[in-house]
């Protein structure tokens, strides 16, 4: 459809501090942006991105108990009645999705140290290759093995970590939302090492995209002092602010400022900011409104994806050339054409 705002900080650089802490998107996705990488450079950055992680991994008998009851209340695979969780054998490094309908066998079934070495290759796997559906579901089948083995601890969380960044640079906000749905789940059992103020900061985002603002005040209300002062909240709460009094210069400077994965976030709203913003400067500005203005004010990153969006978005109307005059819209003829709406 029409384009994403131009010059921004580097993609490494936001998930490095992720780390140690984009998409076709449906609403204005990521086309024309400035200076747009190659295929080459995207698989060296994402390489890059996850180098700490290759080497290592998270130890999960070093980080929480893992002996909580499994969520499902099945056997071990034997054929018992017996509750307690499945114990994995499978040595697979990799394995498919699929939804359970009964008890797995333990064969089937990884264990935390053959789950720690799957994570690592499936991020090995995405910053090599980005093949977003062998990703998805492989990481979706290490979680299913943490789950019928009710393990919730530190590899848990680096799962599930990894498992909602790498949707929300895909664009997958099904997918995303539920691995920070189940982030927030494991912070308020306990389990250690859950990014709080990256993935709270993240969901004051999507809540706002979703139009959720009941979530969104009852995510601020949660807020400590303490937590509002995090590199993710505060810049969150900027966005919520700026997008709720419609001030779009404050909205595209945090864009261009947004820590970790915060602008993928903002993706979706970048379109919504620039119809308001266009609304509000026909009600502002007469005569007309110079396109070099609109394009420097609300970040478009050519002169074309500037028109295509008035033409089909706003469809405002432009004003007739005259010598010496640069394009611009002409705001009593935009006035009158949306009245007639």
């Amino acid at each position: 459809m029409s384009s994403k705002p131009g010059k921004k900080k580097s993609k490494a650089t936001r998930w490095g501090k992720a780390a140690k802490a984009k998409p076709a998107a449906a609403a204005g996705g990521r086309g024309g942006i400035v200076g747009m990488e190659t295929d080459e450079a995207r698989k060296i950055r994402n390489a890059a991105r996850f180098a700490e992680h290759l080497g290592g991994g998270s130890n999960s008998k070093q980080q929480g108990s893992g002996k909580k009851r499994s969520r499902w209340a099945m056997g071990n695979g034997s054929g018992s009645n017996s509750t307690d969780p499945v114990r994995g054998s499978s040595s697979s490094l990799e394995k498919s999705y699929f939804r359970l309908t009964s008890a797995p066998k333990p064969s089937d079934v990884r264990p935390p140290e053959i789950l720690t070495r799957s994570l690592r290759h499936v991020k090995r796997k995405w910053a090599t290759e980005e093949d977003y559906e062998f990703v998805c579901d492989q990481l979706k089948a290490i979680r299913q093995d943490l789950t019928v083995q009710a393990i919730e601890d530190g590899l848990t969380v680096d799962v599930y970590q990894t498992h909602g960044r790498i949707a929300l640079e895909s664009g997958d906000m099904e997918e995303y939302n539920q691995c920070q749905s189940r982030l927030k789940e494991l912070h308020l059992s306990g389990v250690p090492g859950v990014s709080m103020d990256e993935f709270t900061g993240y969901r004051l985002i999507y809540s706002l995209y979703r139009e959720n603002h009941r979530e969104v005040n009852a995510t601020m209300m949660d807020l400590s002092q303490e937590a509002r002062q995090g590199e993710g909240v505060a810049h969150a709460l900027g966005v919520v602010k700026s997008y709720h009094m419609g001030d779009y210069c404050t909205f595209f400077r945090l864009y261009f400022a947004a820590p970790a994965m915060s602008s993928y976030l903002m993706d979706f709203l970048v379109m919504r900011m620039r119809r308001r913003a266009i609304k509000t400067m026909v009600k502002a500005y007469l005569p007309t409104i110079p396109l070099s203005f609109i394009q420097e004010q609300l970040r478009f990153d050519s002169r074309d994806s500037l028109l295509e969006f008035i033409d089909k978005d706003v469809e405002a109307a432009l004003a007739a050339p005259k010598a010496g005059e640069e394009a611009a819209i002409d705001v009593k003829a935009t006035r009158a054409a949306w009245a007639r709406l």
